[in-house]
């Protein structure tokens, strides 16, 4: 967990120095910006449950 903050951190301060250099050019990257935000660790927690349940369930019928 702490890695991936410390990568998001990374790619927002990436982003920030290219809006902010002149010699850059100046763009919205909507994949940079969604890598940027750190992922909600409980939601990914259960949604790999609720996949191992599934996986589960189906090797049991």
């Amino acid at each position: 967990m702490l890695s991936e903050r410390k990568i998001a951190k990374l790619i927002a301060l990436m982003e920030e120095q290219r809006r902010d250099n002149p010699l850059l050019p100046s763009r919205i990257d909507h994949e940079a910006a969604a890598m940027a935000q750190p992922s909600n660790h409980e939601t990914a927690l259960n949604l790999i449950d609720e996949a191992t349940d599934l996986r589960q369930q189906s090797t049991e019928a």
